[in-house]
């Protein structure tokens, strides 16, 4: 199927993408929404759920909803000119949309203010963030920066609590990226609500939790 993907920045290309190739670009768990018209699709990078992402102005517009990371955008059945999305004209207009700073920084303030729960940030060079509710915070770091395959990847978890205490330390290993924090975040959840899964018992007992 062809496809136009849109970055953050703008930038936007024309792909041919099979259905068993969408996970490469936007991950196994990336999600899609219609326009208001349902006349557009926008297949939303997984990461989106769990990690501050650039914003994506335009899919945010169009979709009227916070959106962020890279996007795959298609015309639906109702579409009555599928070829606009192709278009010299929409790229341009997604390129100015795009650009546009100021909005930015206002839309990305809106989106963190209004979320129901946190996400993780980017942290340089290789750390991803999150500051818990149960946790005072939960560093992620990527053994491999870039395994090959799933089976390869291990990730480097810090677990820290309120106090001087050292951080609770543990390896994950065979998960993505999205799965670690998906499982970190909910696992989180959980803790503050009195019910820390297996995997963090450890941690919450260390830090006094349960």
């Amino acid at each position: 199927m062809r496809m136009l993907q849109v970055m953050p920045t703008g930038e936007s290309r024309i792909v041919e993408v099979e259905d068993e190739e969408i996970p490469s670009l936007l991950g196994a768990g990336f999600d899609m929404e219609l326009d208001e018209g349902a006349e557009t699709a926008f297949l939303i990078h997984e990461m989106w759920k769990v990690a501050e992402l650039d914003v994506n102005l335009h899919a945010s517009m169009e979709l009227e909803m916070g959106v962020g990371g890279p996007v795959l955008i298609y015309p639906t059945d109702n579409s009555e000119d599928p070829e606009w999305i192709f278009s010299t004209d929409y790229r341009r207009m997604i390129l100015e949309r795009n650009s546009d700073d100021q909005e930015r920084k206002r839309l990305s303030a809106y989106v963190r203010k209004s979320q129901s729960r946190g996400k993780f940030v980017f942290n340089d060079p290789d750390r991803w963030i999150y500051n818990g509710r149960a946790f005072k915070a939960i560093v992620l770091g990527a053994t491999d920066p870039a395994p090959v395959e799933v089976d390869d990847a291990e990730f480097s978890v810090w677990i820290f609590g309120a106090g001087p205490d050292d951080p609770f330390t543990m390896k994950v290993r065979e998960y993505t990226l999205y799965e670690v924090m998906t499982m970190m975040i909910s696992g989180d959840l959980d803790t503050a609500a009195g019910d820390p899964p297996e995997y963090l018992l450890p941690a919450a007992r260390k830090f006094g939790l349960i």
